[in-house]
């Protein structure tokens, strides 16, 4: 983490973020992608809640997407190394899945995308899911790095995801 920091922020401690990016990284918040569903009754399951290959769908989806943005050409999907299913998602809720380009390594990008069930009286947010996701391109991409804390910890999940990606042969 200590690494990342001094990479990033050196060790100005006062340095603001800037609008103008260098040209060797993005940062994680830049690569974000969203996209709001409103579920219909057709995708739930016995119990009355969402069907969770649902939420995977479009979840593998988000991250295309995001992939495609990020390495400016069409990705290949590599491996799905991990699906959380926090909490069941209620069939009148409205679902929200945002993905993040957490990690790169030379043309491979490990994404992760979060599901969080909007509620439209209270305005809140309830994380439902987490998936991680890794994608190869046809070039070299640009490195990712955090800017938050909050970031850093995704940094390193995503790191340790495309390890074990790595690691499964």
């Amino acid at each position: 983490m200590y690494e990342l920091f001094m990479r990033t922020r050196g060790t100005d401690i006062l340095w603001e973020r800037s609008n103008v990016e260098k040209p060797d990284f993005s940062w994680i918040s830049s690569t974000q992608r969203s996209t709001v569903l409103l579920p219909f009754p057709e995708n739930r399951n016995n119990h009355n809640t969402i069907y969770g290959g649902y939420i995977m769908r479009n979840a593998v989806e988000i991250c295309y997407i995001t992939a495609s943005f990020y390495a400016g050409r069409r990705p290949v999907w590599q491996y799905l190394s991990d699906v959380a299913f926090f909490q069941p998602v209620h069939v009148t809720s409205i679902l929200k899945l945002t993905a993040y380009v957490v990690y790169t390594s030379d043309k491979h990008m490990q994404l992760m995308a979060v599901a969080n069930v909007l509620d439209a009286n209270s305005f809140s947010e309830v994380q439902t899911n987490a998936f991680h996701l890794t994608y190869l391109s046809e070039h070299k991409v640009k490195e990712v790095l955090p800017h938050s804390y909050q970031e850093t910890v995704w940094h390193i999940i995503g790191r340790r995801h495309f390890q074990a990606f790595q690691n499964r042969k």
